[in-house]
């Protein structure tokens, strides 16, 4: 699945050409105050402060309702296919890839309450940078920043009309899990001992 991203006007838009060439399989929108610019990417769109020492204040809402201030160093919405790369590494879930969902994962999070979301991907998410919020935010598409977030501004993200198939190799007699499933054996290695693990 793409997601669909539609950053609010105002601040200084600073387009990075180079992200057009990246593979690209999660869709954006950015509608900035004097360009619109088309991207995609393959796992997630992130918030993240970037340099500053100071955490960023972003309000969550879903379907344009309030659901929480997260005080952190940034949050990432992911796709299925994304949970796996920088979702994964901040705590969010591991999530099957042909499910259709979003993954809302907070990137050290001040609060030890707020735990990582997974929501249905027919919903709209909104991402606001608080007023008083005391850094500035970094939009970011697969790990390559595209525009900086002002105090003010905010960002919508919901599923594209525009759907991804992704196809996987063929194996004779196998059940067609059975790569997904070697997959994470392999990268997280399931079902090894801890002495195996510390002598491989």
């Amino acid at each position: 699945m793409r997601l669909d991203c539609f950053v609010g006007k105002g601040g200084d838009a600073q387009e990075n050409e180079g992200v057009k060439d990246t593979i690209q399989l999660l869709e954006e929108n950015l509608s900035t105050s004097n360009s619109l610019v088309d991207l995609s990417a393959m796992n997630e769109v992130s918030l993240h402060r970037n340099a500053s020492p100071h955490m960023v204040a972003i309000n969550i809402s879903i379907e344009n309702r309030f659901l929480t201030q997260a005080v952190a160093d940034g949050l990432i919405i992911a796709t299925p296919t994304g949970s796996t790369a920088y979702s994964c590494s901040a705590g969010g879930p591991i999530v099957y890839p042909s499910m259709e969902a979003m993954l809302l994962t907070p990137i050290c999070p001040r609060s030890l309450s707020f735990r990582p979301l997974v929501l249905p991907a027919d919903l709209h998410v909104q991402l606001a940078l608080d007023p008083k919020s005391r850094s500035t935010a970094e939009l970011m598409v697969d790990g390559i920043g595209i525009k900086t977030i002002h105090p003010g501004e905010s960002v919508e993200i919901r599923r594209s009309d525009h759907p991804i198939h992704i196809f996987s190799p063929p194996s004779p007699n196998t059940f067609v899990h059975d790569h997904w499933i070697n997959d994470l054996n392999m990268m997280l290695n399931f079902n090894r001992s801890y002495q195996s693990k510390e002598s491989g």
